[in-house]
């Protein structure tokens, strides 16, 4: 540690006599010409007289700031000063600030001294750039202490540390080039921001720094828990785009808001999504009871019972088709003797083909609403359904009556009669399963989404404490 003559407040100040000959470019009748020495040099001083001989000035200059913090003589600050200035280029702001320091924690200077280091500083401030630094405190946020300025990707020991005031502006020198500011205040990190210093102008550079906005505590209360098992997805956005999302599976949470007009999305696999806007400009409470999404649990109903529906019909369609067409062979070779069982053989198997295909249509209605088709896809269905059930109701008579099949009917004349049987019952059963199952679904949706159509409501209460004042949100959705 370093120490001053006992006759310090009989004398002009000087530094310690061992770094007399370290500083030897220092004015001759400066403060830092001639103290006493301490009984015992510190072996940090020892070692900057090192580094510094050796070239390594800005770890040298380290070791005097470090000094300098846990209390040593002004000459501490005056060595570091003068090690950051031979450290040359990106050191300047260092060594104006170390220098400015000095001065002032000497006010007792011979007045020849302090003018030939004042001059000394001019000549290093006109290769910096100064800077004043302000800050934009949001209303009610917290308010800075100190702001610490320093270079990418240097030691932390080279920051430098100002206490701030917002009463003025903070002037200070810095070299060109980039700077991270980081604003600190009882609370910790107010605002960081890396800045790029510029040429040197007419006037100083201006840095605004913006305050973070105050924050609000606002206290979810969600519901129901069926929903909450599942997990709930919350969206914030708010002031400046500013975005929050978190994946909710407790009833309460509590989040810490800046103040200002939020936009709050829920969503839950199972429930209706809804959106509300909140005003946190004070402490909320709010209490959100997701709604189940009727309308999709009756769709994912409808899909299942259709498509039970359809495997159900295709099941059955396709086995009377199958017996049918055993029996329709085994009846072809007797048609002359027994041409009405092959007339009854050709019936049933056309039954059982439109059973098949009104099956495939109810599935495509099942398939419609699985994938989330809305009602237009499902009137477009009806709408080619009836279409297809008209033909083929139209078309299966004139199948039927023309021409009338006897025993003197060919084998092809039979074929062709069973072909067309086939081909207009298909039809009709592929038309009515999708336009019967598609009409089915439209209207079951219809009632359903008028009886569960109610606009979400949101009231807001006071709520007094012996703390203070806020209030209590009930939003259901």
């Amino acid at each position: 540690m370093l120490h001053d003559s006992p006759s310090r407040s009989r004398r002009r100040l000087r530094p310690p006599l061992a770094l007399l000959f370290l500083l030897a470019a220092a004015p001759a009748r400066s403060a830092a010409a001639s103290a006493e020495p301490a009984e015992q040099e510190d072996e940090r001083v020892s070692a900057a007289r090192s580094l510094y001989r050796a070239g390594r000035h800005a770890e040298a200059a380290r070791i005097f700031e470090e000094l300098w913090r846990e209390g040593a003589d002004p000459g501490a600050i005056y060595n570091a000063g003068k090690a950051r200035e031979a450290a040359g280029a990106g050191h300047e702001a260092h060594a104006i600030l170390n220098w400015r320091r000095y001065l002032a924690a000497v006010p007792e200077l011979d007045p020849e001294d302090r003018t030939a280091l004042e001059v000394k500083l001019i000549s290093i401030e006109r290769r910096a750039v100064p800077v004043e630094l302000r800050y934009n405190a949001p209303q009610g946020a917290p308010l800075p202490r100190y702001v610490e300025l320093r270079r990418p990707g240097a030691p932390p020991a080279d920051g430098l540390v100002l206490d701030w005031t917002l009463s003025a502006p903070v002037d200070i020198y810095l070299s060109r080039g980039a700077w991270t500011l980081r604003l600190l205040g009882d609370e910790g990190l107010l605002a960081a921001q890396t800045v790029e210093i510029q040429g040197r102008g007419p006037a100083p550079q201006i840095l605004e720094i913006s305050g973070p906005a105050p924050v609000v505590p606002v206290t979810l209360q969600l519901g129901p828990e069926r929903a909450l098992s599942r997990g709930v997805e919350l969206t914030w956005q708010g002031p400046g785009g500013q975005r929050r999302s978190e994946q909710i599976d407790e009833p309460t949470s509590t989040w810490q808001l800046p103040r200002g007009t939020w936009q709050l999305r829920a969503r839950a696999r199972g429930y209706l999504a809804h959106s509300a806007q909140i005003d946190a400009n004070g402490p909320l409470t709010l209490d959100l009871q997701l709604r189940p999404d009727l309308e999709r649990r009756l769709r994912l109903t409808l899909a299942i019972t259709t498509g039970v529906g359809a495997l159900a019909l295709i099941s059955g369609g396709a086995a009377r088709y199958v017996v049918g067409d055993r029996d329709y062979r085994a009846a072809l070779p007797n048609y002359r003797q027994t041409p009405q069982l092959v007339l009854d053989q050709t019936r049933r198997l056309a039954s059982g083909a439109a059973l098949l295909s009104s099956g495939i249509g109810v599935g495509v209605v099942s398939a419609t609403l699985s994938a989330g088709g809305g009602d237009r896809i499902l009137l477009a269905e009806l709408g080619i359904g009836a279409v297809l059930a008209l033909g083929g109701g139209i078309g299966l008579p004139i199948a039927l009556a023309s021409p009338t099949l006897d025993p003197t009917s060919t084998p092809q004349e039979i074929q062709n009669f069973r072909g067309r049987a086939l081909a207009t019952t298909s039809l009709l059963g592929l038309g009515l399963g999708l336009s019967t199952a598609s009409l089915a679904a439209v209207i079951s949706r219809a009632v359903q989404r008028g009886r569960s159509t109610r606009e979400p409501r949101l009231a807001a209460s006071p709520a007094f404490s012996p703390q203070g004042a806020s209030f209590s949100l009930s939003h259901r959705f």
